[in-house]
C-alpha cells in the first residue's frame, strides 16, 4: 500500500495548496491498520488500497464538505462533497445503516446490498456516496460508467425506492471511477483550470463554498464564455 499512501499524502498536500486547509489542520488519523483489518474480516469484504490508505493518513478538518467543479455528464460543474475521514466504528455503523434502510424501507434483502460501503455523501443531500465492493479497480473503464466503483443513491431522482438489477442487487448512479479519481477531482482541482478557462472565472475556496454562486450556475446567471 505505499504507492496509495503516497498518493494520498499528495493529494492532501495539494489541498494544502490549494488553500483549503492550513498545515497545521492536517492531524493523523486515529485509525489503525488492525482496526481496519478486523472490520474487512468481520463482514468479509475487501476495502479498496486507496480507501485504506485515506483512513489511516488524516483527520480530515472539514465538517460542512469541499467544493469543487466535476465532469458531470459531458458538462462541468461545481458539486459539493462530504467525505469525512470516518472512524473504523462510524464507517461499520454507516455500513449497516444502509443495509437496515434498504431492508427496512425498500424490501431489498442483505445479501444485495452488503457490496455497498457508504463513505460519505454526494452533493446536497443528493444520496450516500458508495464504494461498490463486488466491482475492481483493474476492471475500471474510464469511458464505461457501468464499471466504476463510486455510486450514489439518489434520493432526489425517486423518493418511493432505490434501484435494483435483474438479479435484485441494490446499485446506484455512477459517481466516480474509483477512489483515487475522487481525490483527483476534489483534493487536486483536476477539472478547475478547464472550468476557468471556459467561463473565464478564476475559483478560489470562497467561491466555492458560496451557495449562491454554486445556484447561480444552475441558473445560468453568470456564464460569460
Amino acid at each position: 500500500m505505499i504507492q496509495e499512501k503516497a498518493f494520498v499524502e499528495t493529494a492532501f498536500q495539494k489541498l494544502v495548496s490549494r488553500g483549503w486547509v492550513l498545515p497545521q489542520q492536517l492531524t493523523p488519523s486515529a485509525n489503525t491498520e488492525q482496526e481496519l483489518i478486523a472490520f474487512a474480516e468481520k463482514y468479509h469484504i475487501n476495502i479498496p488500497p486507496m480507501y485504506r490508505a485515506f483512513l489511516l493518513s488524516y483527520q480530515y478538518p472539514f465538517s460542512d464538505g469541499i467544493n469543487t467543479v466535476i465532469m458531470q455528464n459531458g458538462e462541468l460543474s461545481p458539486l459539493c462533497l462530504f467525505l469525512p475521514t470516518l472512524s473504523i466504528a462510524e464507517l461499520e455503523q454507516n455500513y449497516l445503516t444502509l443495509q437496515t434502510v434498504a431492508q427496512d424501507c425498500y424490501d431489498i434483502p442483505l445479501k444485495h446490498t452488503k457490496h455497498l460501503l457508504h463513505i460519505g455523501d454526494w452533493g446536497y443531500g443528493w444520496g450516500p456516496l458508495c464504494i461498490d465492493l463486488s466491482k475492481s479497480e483493474t476492471d475500471v473503464n474510464i469511458d464505461d460508467k457501468n464499471t466504476w466503483q463510486l455510486v450514489w443513491l439518489d434520493h432526489e431522482e425517486d423518493w418511493s425506492e432505490w434501484h435494483t438489477d435483474e438479479n435484485g442487487k441494490l446499485i446506484g448512479n455512477p459517481a466516480a471511477p474509483h477512489f483515487q479519481a475522487l481525490l483527483e477531482w476534489y483534493f487536486m482541482g483536476k477539472f478547475e483550470p478547464a472550468f476557468e478557462q471556459e467561463f473565464h472565472i478564476k475559483l478560489t475556496k470562497d467561491l466555492l463554498c458560496n451557495n449562491e454562486f454554486s445556484q447561480s450556475y444552475w441558473e445560468e446567471r453568470w456564464q460569460t464564455k
